[in-house]
């Protein structure tokens, strides 16, 4: 049990991650298409 524990644990912080990562990326490409288009 606490090996699931710690499990879910590590992969809440690795999703918490991916969601930083890809917000900052999305605003990141939207920034670089807005620079090109105009």
């Amino acid at each position: 049990m606490f090996t699931f524990i710690f499990l879910l644990n590590k992969f809440s912080f690795f999703d918490k991650a991916f969601k930083i990562s890809f917000f900052f990326h999305f605003n990141y490409d939207i920034r670089i298409n807005w620079v090109w288009i105009s």
